[in-house]
């Protein structure tokens, strides 16, 4: 179910944003929320949310990272970096040898530290 709220901003323009959430056996099991300055764009985004996650299998999907792999996760977080505020010499370099094939692969919401670290370690 989608809930759509107007707020203000200080400037004196309009915002919308809708949270969806679904609940499962009377718990709350998703939930997502976005903003957009049109109330068509706030709309329209709504029911291709609803859509995309009435399919079978997207919601488990959705839960786990959104199908996104440990690799494009990272790539992600390079390219949404303010660029105002660049990237660090120590998280340049780190990044360098990552990930291991090994683990390049797996989906980013199911990664647990143990798995990781087994991998990461060699044990």
């Amino acid at each position: 179910m989608v809930t759509i709220r107007t707020r203000k901003n200080k400037d004196g323009s309009v915002m919308y944003t809708a949270q969806l959430r679904i609940k499962r056996d009377g718990v709350q099991v998703y939930q997502e929320s976005a903003s957009f300055s049109r109330r068509k764009a706030v709309e329209a985004w709504a029911k291709r949310r609803e859509t995309e996650l009435s399919e079978p299998g997207a919601l488990e999907r959705e839960q786990c990272g959104g199908g996104a792999t440990l690799v494009e996760m990272i790539e992600r977080y390079i390219e949404e970096s303010d660029p105002t505020n660049p990237l660090g010499k120590t998280k340049k370099a780190t990044r360098a040898p990552w990930p291991p094939a090994t683990w390049a692969t797996w989906f980013a919401g199911s990664i647990s530290t143990s798995p990781v670290s087994a991998c990461w370690c060699g044990t």
